[in-house]
């Protein structure tokens, strides 16, 4: 994990980067950050979450949430959610509340 984003907490708010822009390729979500050119593609869970965060949303209730769609136990589903988010936060595709 890089020492530059501290790891999130299920208590954490996160919301898309604005220069982020997404579309939806079949079933997959590509995403384009505009700062750095860079391209990233998202499988149906991760879509799912993306437009989830399309405000502010803690993440306690972006994993309530998946919990109601997916069978999934609630610790397997706040660790992947954790998981997905700390690496959007370090490829700077999302931001917390807490860096605003």
């Amino acid at each position: 994990m890089s020492s530059s984003a501290p790891a999130l907490s299920p208590s954490a708010s996160v919301s898309r980067r604005s220069d982020v822009i997404c579309c939806t390729v079949g079933e997959e979500t590509v995403l384009l950050d505009l700062a750095s050119g860079i391209y990233f593609g998202l499988d149906p869970v991760g879509s799912r979450i993306w437009s989830l965060i399309e405000r502010p949303m803690p993440i306690s209730e972006i994993r309530d949430e998946l919990l109601k769609e997916y069978e999934v136990d609630e610790t397997t589903c706040e660790n992947e959610v954790l998981r997905f988010l700390n690496q959007a936060t370090e490829r700077g595709l999302i931001e917390s509340a807490a860096n605003r």
